[in-house]
């Protein structure tokens, strides 16, 4: 757990410090313990992997909120919105490119890891 200061007016904000990963193959963004929730729409979706088995239900669709450290030291905060939040049953994020190009938020590719993000 990282507790981090965002902002001289005493704004605390206790993170989980967790791996960011680009997945073009997922359908939507998904939020990981590394998230915390702004909102819920109050829908929920039935989540399919690539075998039958790997179903899970009432997986509900949030906006969700996590800090990106930048070089210098400061943190930005990024918001990734209509994304399926496992929270802490999940031990990594899944953030899909074509949502976020779909949307008009990046102009260039990212690899692998969360490492630079251009907006």
């Amino acid at each position: 757990m990282i507790e981090k200061k965002l902002a001289e007016n005493e704004i605390i904000v206790n993170m989980t410090h967790l791996p960011v990963e680009i997945d073009s193959r997922a359908d939507t963004c998904c939020l990981g313990g590394n998230f915390m929730v702004e909102s819920f729409t109050g829908q929920v979706c039935k989540v399919n992997g690539f075998m039958d088995e790997m179903t899970v239900e009432d997986i509900p669709i949030a906006t969700g909120i996590t800090g990106y450290d930048i070089p210098g030291g400061k943190t930005i905060l990024l918001e990734f919105n209509q994304s399926l939040y496992f929270g802490p049953k999940m031990n990594h994020s899944l953030i899909n490119p074509n949502q976020i190009r779909y949307n008009h938020w990046m102009s260039k590719t990212i690899h692998s890891r969360l490492k630079a993000i251009s907006v």
